[in-house]
């Protein structure tokens, strides 16, 4: 990244549309049965080191409250504004956390090919305060949307 925050939450990214677009048919409709645990490892650790005190209580929505830092995501999600499909396991909350619902074998393959969707690219980093991300199964694709313009 560019410029890392200093501060943890959820990492949206445009290109997320893209990366779905890019998937084949066969691995679209697998990575939307999948959900993922996103987690922060380090968040903690470094508050501490930093002397920085962290909000447990509620942060803008009453699902992301404590300190586990700990939520579980579907692997592919919906906006629910353009209502374009998405991939939201990509990145270094997914590669601390775990995909559900699979064998270690299963974690470590698919964390090698989600994770370095985004990590090794260049970019910046917006947090914000969102819904809980959830996918809608009759959501489409970016390009299949653009496409009937």
């Amino acid at each position: 990244m560019t410029v890392v925050p200093e501060t943890g939450g959820d990492t949206i990214f445009a290109s997320g549309y893209e990366a779905y677009d890019r998937l084949s048919p066969a691995w679209k409709r697998f990575a939307e049965t999948l959900t993922a645990t996103h987690r922060n490892a380090t968040l903690k650790k470094l508050a501490s080191e930093g002397g920085d005190d962290l909000i447990s209580g509620d942060r803008g929505s009453p699902d992301n409250r404590g300190l586990d830092f700990e939520a579980s995501h579907p692997v592919i999600r919906t906006n629910p504004v353009t209502g374009w499909k998405s991939i939201m396991a990509a990145g270094h909350q997914v590669h601390d956390g775990r995909f559900d619902n699979v064998t270690p074998r299963e974690d470590q393959i698919l964390k090698e090919y989600f994770v370095p969707v985004f990590t090794p690219q260049p970019c910046n980093r917006i947090v914000s305060v969102g819904e809980k991300p959830y996918l809608d199964p009759n959501s489409t694709s970016r390009r299949a949307a653009l496409s009937k313009l």
